[in-house]
């Protein structure tokens, strides 16, 4: 039987973290996320990459 109802593991419910611009101080909460077994989506900024701050 298959569920559409479901996200995997079977978790009815999830949350979304979404962030733009990738600045320096994402590092601190990409450990956030990382030692709370958060998963986030980061959208980089390309025209900055060299001039990371």
């Amino acid at each position: 039987m298959i569920q559409f109802d479901r996200y995997p593991g079977g978790k009815q419910h999830v949350l979304t973290m979404s962030y733009d611009d990738g600045r320096s101080f994402d590092y601190q909460l990409v450990d956030i996320f990382n030692r709370y077994h958060i998963r986030g989506t980061f959208h980089l900024n390309s025209s900055a990459i060299n001039n990371f701050y």
